[in-house]
């Protein structure tokens, strides 16, 4: 008997997998990039949540990559829209500069809002009730759900929207993309806006749920799948993104 319980105690170490705590360590400074890739979304889905989950994805790269670069906030357009902002994002879409503003604490990173730069034109939105989209430490199973809120004007009318942001670290394991393998920690998180509080009696909104895979090491995702829902009245537009980290 002793043998035998000696042998099972012997093995369960090496058929767990890792998982970690993300800490301080992973807030994003001015300097930092990531660039994603994205590849084909065919056949390709969120798979299981849980303990020691395997995950594998053939992937498919195309050419397009999107680069977002950090940034501090003397750098950028509208500074002074977003006075307690100590770091911004910015990332080219369709040659418009578009900013995120961010507190960075020592223990959160909170959303500020976001403005879009081109040649011909500045357009700000401050979050009257900026949102918390990340804290530490945050550890396996821990969830943090915030609400927050912003208002668009158009001369004197003002058209508010409501929001609620929730992240779960729901999983950890082993990745496989294609011919790699990865210890890795997943996040769920849905970031939801619209002009009521619920989606569906909502006229115009944003829903995106992302599935983001971490290693310890690099401070931002390896691997998303990203579905976005925007309502305009009655119409739904649906947008599904897979993402690989090149840097």
């Amino acid at each position: 008997m002793k043998i035998y319980f000696s042998i099972i105690f012997f093995f369960i170490p090496l058929l767990a997998f890792s998982q970690f705590t993300m800490t301080s360590e992973f807030l994003p400074v001015a300097g930092d990039r990531f660039s994603q890739i994205k590849a084909d979304t065919t056949g390709v889905t969120a798979g299981e949540k849980g303990d020691n989950i395997r995950w594998n994805f053939n992937l498919t790269f195309s050419k397009d990559s999107v680069t977002i670069f950090y940034v501090g906030i003397n750098t950028t357009p509208v500074a002074e829209v977003f006075p307690t902002s100590n770091l911004a994002s910015f990332v080219t879409l369709k040659n418009v500069n578009v900013y995120t503003y961010y507190q960075m604490l020592p223990n959160e990173i909170i959303y500020l809002g976001t403005a879009n730069y081109s040649k011909s034109y500045i357009f700000s939105i401050p979050l009257q009730n900026p949102k918390t989209v990340f804290q530490f430490p945050f550890a396996y199973k821990d969830t943090l759900n915030r609400e927050f809120s912003f208002y668009l004007e158009s001369g004197s009318i003002r058209n508010y929207y409501y929001g609620n942001f929730f992240i779960d670290y729901d999983s950890y394991g082993k990745l496989k993309i294609n011919d790699r393998e990865y210890d890795c920690i997943r996040l769920h998180t849905i970031d939801y806006y619209g002009d009521s509080k619920n989606f569906k009696d909502s006229q115009y909104s944003n829903y995106i749920e992302s599935f983001e895979w971490y290693i310890s090491e690099n401070k931002f995702p390896l691997f998303t799948i990203r579905y976005t829902n925007k309502k305009s009245k009655e119409r739904i537009t649906k947008l599904k993104e897979v993402l690989f980290t090149a840097n």
